[in-house]
């Protein structure tokens, strides 16, 4: 499995050492991931902070896909509590709280998505829990969104800034690694991204991760698991064509290319495929409108964390935060 674009810019030790683990001979047709265990007594979990909405599910799974490893939350829903080599809080979001053992806890990773997509996602979440509907299932209506943005926004976008400064503040940089959603999400970044990542989580005695050129695969598997599903879908449906029309097909012109597309050693894995729980299939609109004031709100927000942070990731990520405000339509 190769990922050239890769190659130019994977130079740490961490990532090319003989000791990281392998996928196995099947990684150009699928990520073959295993099931998370628990990590050893030694791991001491690093913490995982964001402002709700900003995709701290999928960061969950990216971590324990990267390191086979159980990961857990602040209030220990999944019933884990040291025991993990991550624990997800959203504080000081009142959707979080403050880790009880955290100062045991020596190292944190934060991460930040664009408010104007945080809150939107975050008030789905809220949507989906008013209304008994299941998670990561339905974005909130625009005549929903309207007046509890109208209620709400100002606090929630304060407690987005809150979020980023406490959590900077409370570790210093080599204690620290700060990823920004629309990065990780990115086809072409994304995968370097998992690859810092995975360094920063190999920091913990016992945890072992994968090749650098298998990095790609792990990410594909669960940030782009939507579009891994379409693609099965569709070879599915390409299967079937084949075999409902292959009489009417000149064997040696289409069939072969159709089986291509899905051969016989295939057919085992296609509904075995790595899938993340819970997944989000989300449907409704994305994109929510603001008002002037709020977008004044945003860019005052976003002129002061680069003040305060200036020099830092934080600063060069910041201004395409504002281009995209400077550009929006109100």
């Amino acid at each position: 499995m190769t990922f050239s674009y890769l190659s130019s810019f994977l130079f740490d030790p961490l990532l090319t050492d003989t000791t990281h683990r392998a996928l196995g001979d099947n990684t150009d047709v699928y990520c073959e991931l295993r099931p998370a265990v628990e990590p050893p007594p030694e791991v001491i979990p690093i913490i995982a902070a964001s402002y709700p909405g900003s995709g701290s599910k999928m960061t969950w799974n990216l971590i324990e896909g990267l390191t086979s490893f159980w990961t857990g939350d602040d209030w220990f829903t999944n019933g884990r509590e040291k025991n993990v080599v991550s624990i997800k809080t959203h504080y000081p979001h009142p959707q979080g709280r403050l880790i009880p053992f955290q100062d045991e806890l020596s190292r944190v990773l934060l991460l930040i998505r664009h408010p104007m997509d945080a809150i939107p996602s975050y008030y789905s979440y809220l949507y989906e829990m008013e209304n008994g509907l299941p998670p990561h299932s339905t974005r909130a209506p625009k005549e929903a969104w309207i007046p509890w943005r109208d209620e709400k926004f100002k606090k929630e976008l304060e407690l987005w800034k809150e979020t980023i400064i406490f959590w900077m503040d409370s570790y210093p940089k080599n204690q620290r690694i700060v990823l920004f959603y629309e990065k990780l999400v990115e086809e072409e970044i994304g995968p370097f991204e998992a690859a810092r990542l995975s360094s920063f989580l190999e920091k913990a005695p016992s945890v072992t991760g994968y090749d650098s050129d298998e990095i790609p695969c792990v990410w594909r598997a669960i940030v782009k698991y939507h579009e891994q599903v379409q693609e099965l879908e569709a070879m599915r449906k390409l299967k079937g064509k084949r075999n409902l029309d292959e009489q009417n097909l000149d064997v040696n012109q289409n069939s072969t290319n159709l089986t291509a597309i899905v051969s016989e050693d295939e057919e085992d894995w296609i509904d075995e495929v790595y899938r993340p729980n819970p997944a989000s299939f989300r449907t409704g609109p994305r994109d929510y409108p603001f008002t002037m004031k709020q977008h004044v709100m945003v860019w005052q927000a976003l002129k002061d964390l680069q003040r305060m942070y200036y020099g830092s990731e934080l600063y060069w990520m910041f201004d395409s935060y504002v281009n995209r405000i400077l550009h929006n339509r109100i």
